[in-house]
């Protein structure tokens, strides 16, 4: 059985396309997961398991409270709404893991995100998959573990497994955003900022009004040091966010079905 999870806040009469194209298959699990402004727009047959949740539940939260809902099998997580050909190519691969390719149109941009992704996986132990998780598919010795963890989400979006073959296919659609708390980013872009403001300017103050010497020489530069650490820290977090979106997210509150 191939499980294939779709979020819907948005777009409803895409994605009711899109389903309609592999309501044919035997082999599918539809589970549609649908804020409740538009659980009427909805044009799905009558295979699929529709689950209604909150107004303003973000995809990434439906996403984990549709985890409840696996059967044993494949799982297959679309971002967005897709064309048969995509998702056909999706579930044709053997790999256990198989999502979109994504082209680099900027070498340095590219060699950039290879660099900080590589510090990423250092401090944090995971990295991203090297391409567009807009759809993603996992095979059946995947499913097992996907159907256990404590955030479908967040498996499903940063690359946490070892001896795992990959593979990508070609997309016929633009590639989606990955959720992402903007408010959240914009206090951690403050906070890189003031974690370098403020011990140059307690360095710059001592310099002007007090005599430096060399014990506090030496503690100017450690609390410098510190907040230019602290700075690359939380821009390594903001990085992380920005490629694989929010890291935590909370189960969709469920209101009914159909």
């Amino acid at each position: 059985m191939i499980n294939v999870v779709i979020p819907i806040i948005d777009n409803a009469q895409e994605y009711s396309k899109s389903i309609a194209s592999i309501a044919n298959k035997e082999d599918v699990s539809i589970l549609v997961g649908v804020v409740e402004s538009l659980e009427n727009n909805l044009d799905l047959p009558k295979t699929a398991v529709v689950k209604v949740f909150r107004d303003g539940s973000q995809k990434e939260e439906i996403i984990n409270a549709m985890k409840t809902y696996l059967t044993e099998g494949k799982v297959v997580i679309c971002r967005r709404a897709f064309t048969k050909k995509e998702f056909d190519s999706l579930i044709a691969s053997d790999a256990q893991v198989v999502y979109f390719e994504k082209k680099h149109k900027n070498k340095v941009a590219a060699l950039f995100k290879k660099w900080i992704g590589a510090l990423i996986k250092a401090m944090f132990g995971v990295k991203f998959f090297d391409g567009d998780i807009s759809l993603i598919a996992f095979d059946e010795s995947m499913g097992e573990v996907l159907a256990n963890v404590s955030s479908l989400s967040y498996s499903t979006r940063v690359d946490r497994w070892r001896g795992v073959e990959q593979a990508t296919v070609i997309a016929e659609r633009p590639s989606v955003k990955m959720e992402n708390n903007k408010k959240g980013n914009i206090k951690m872009i403050v906070s890189a900022i003031l974690s370098v403001i403020v011990p140059v300017t307690i360095t710059i103050l001592v310099a002007l009004l007090g005599k430096v010497t060399f014990l506090i020489g030496m503690l100017l530069f450690c609390i410098d040091f510190v907040g230019l650490a602290g700075m690359f820290l939380i821009l390594c977090m903001l990085f992380f966010n920005l490629q694989a979106g929010q890291r935590n997210f909370a189960d969709a509150e469920e209101i009914g079905n159909n």
